[in-house]
């Protein structure tokens, strides 16, 4: 609706006064109404088709391409688009299909590739399968199903694609879990599905990904014609009691498995009642008013995450050794006793923490880490990959500390006096935060070359000052000698 608006403006900036304007006459509405009562659901005429790429260039390339009459490479993705209601935001925005390729916003550019298959005229023209590149890496893979995952019968296509990608292999468990899915959706109505199938479709091991920005709703699909506790009880070898769906369940008896969240105040009735928590839970354990772990026992597992956002000592915590998404323990001040999980699925929020010393960080955290009261990087060890921000805002100096290869998302150095002794990661996929400014990885590493330059100046003219001196004191020497011993002759 808005790119129509800019085409009646001469594609030129349209003012928010302007757009109010619209609104409030009811002319924006009318038209939005008009074009959402003509969008048309993707007609799919066959599945033989062929792969396009879009290639990455320059703003300043493009737009002297429009100037010459031409169609830059965003333009030729952006028209290919229209009409098929991909829901890809590519196709909703002729500055978004931009940003995409040539770099903008909060896209560092790159080629664009997209699976076209053949409409009613036997033409390659209806979009199935896009894959958007972050400069050398994968960005985002996106298909045309619901939420924009993968179709079915597009993934062994996706799959074979992957393979020609440096980094194609990391997509390959999304692949793998979406075939194994549809497996299990064609045949559960007509066989009973295996233990291992079972413990995949509660996400018992792992979480199943996908391709689109919400969960694949066959899961749910699926769910809602078994008998979960059933189900469960097969997959962690129980009787039926020990599996807990609802709040009742949970203050009936010991339970293996509890699928849902549970809270302080849970807690302390469990407490009350003798009951431990749950050997496993399928959800979150929200402990935010506990103080101190004295006597707390916690699950082996947890699916969701874990707060422990008022404890202010390790004392005694024995940590879950599986927690599938964050974990919080922002009021520690000390590392001292403290023994993480050897993978965390997201964030770890340690951002009280005011030294590194005898702290052993996890080997993968697949999200954020917050360090930021660090202010020294002595005897922090970092893991080589961190999946999404990297937050050591508080480091004045980064003596020794060697930086994960690969960070998913953004890197906070905002404290940091200098970055020429810093070795760098081999990859930081937004910015880094330096001196209060955002910085892409390419930049940051040429101010390095130029400080580390201006250092090795300094370092040469001192040499020669130094060479100076000497060489002056050596003459000043020189004639002292010389005319002592004139003196001396001529007494």
């Amino acid at each position: 609706c808005v790119e129509l608006v800019k085409d009646t403006f001469e594609n030129k900036e349209v003012p928010d006064s302007e757009i109010d304007k619209l609104v409030g006459s009811g002319s924006f509405a009318k038209l939005y109404g008009k074009l959402l009562a003509n969008k048309k659901q993707l007609k799919v005429y066959s599945d033989e088709g062929i792969w396009i790429k879009y290639n990455y260039e320059t703003e300043e390339e493009a737009n002297k391409k429009l100037e010459n009459g031409k169609e830059p490479e965003y333009l030729k993705l952006y028209n290919s688009l229209q009409g098929y209601n991909t829901g890809w935001c590519t196709a909703g925005s002729k500055e978004t299909a931009k940003d995409q390729i040539c770099g903008g916003g909060s896209y560092p550019g790159g080629d664009f590739y997209v699976f076209y298959t053949k409409d009613k005229n036997n033409n390659y023209k209806i979009p199935r399968i896009a894959i958007r590149m972050d400069q050398n890496s994968i960005g985002e893979i996106r298909g045309v199903a619901n939420s924009q995952n993968i179709e079915t019968n597009m993934e062994s296509i996706l799959e074979e694609k992957l393979k020609e990608f440096p980094d194609g292999k990391s997509y390959q468990k999304k692949v793998h879990d979406m075939k194994k899915l549809t497996e299990i959706y064609n045949n559960y109505r007509d066989r009973d599905l295996t233990k291992e199938e079972l413990s995949f479709l509660y996400e018992i091991d792992d979480k199943i990904t996908g391709f689109g920005y919400s969960k694949d709703p066959r899961i749910d699909e699926i769910k809602k014609r078994r008998n979960i506790r059933k189900d469960l009880s097969i997959v962690f070898a129980c009787d039926e009691s020990s599996i807990g769906l609802t709040k009742k369940d949970l203050f009936r008896k010991q339970l293996v498995y509890y699928q849902g969240d549970i809270y302080y105040t849970d807690y302390l009735k469990l407490k009350k009642l003798n009951l431990n928590l749950p050997q496993r839970i399928g959800g979150s354990l929200y402990l935010t008013g506990l103080t101190t772990a004295e006597g707390l026992k916690l699950p082996q597992s947890i699916d969701g995450y874990l707060l422990l956002s008022s404890l202010t000592t390790a004392e005694g915590l024995e940590l879950p050794r599986n927690i599938g998404e964050s974990l919080y323990l922002n009021s520690l001040t000390t590392a001292e006793g403290l023994k993480l999980p050897q993978s965390i699925g997201e964030d770890l929020d340690l951002d009280s923490l005011i030294a590194a010393e005898g702290l052993k960080l996890p080997q993968k955290i697949g999200g954020s880490l917050y360090l930021s009261s660090l202010t020294t990087a002595e005897g922090l060890k970092l893991p080589q990959s961190i999946g999404e921000d990297l937050n050591l805002s508080g480091l004045t100096t980064a003596e020794g500390l060697e930086l994960p290869q690969k960070i998913g998302e953004d890197l906070y150095l905002s404290s940091l006096i200098s970055i020429k002794d810093i070795i760098l990661p081999q990859n930081v996929d937004n910015f880094i935060v330096y001196n209060d400014k955002y910085y892409k990885l390419e930049e940051l590493r040429k101010m390095q070359q130029e400080e580390s330059k201006k250092v090795s100046i300094r370092r040469n003219h001192k040499g020669f000052a130094t060479a100076g001196y000497t060489i002056t004191m050596s003459l000043i020497i020189s004639l002292l000698g010389a005319l002592i011993g004139l003196l001396l002759i001529r007494k």
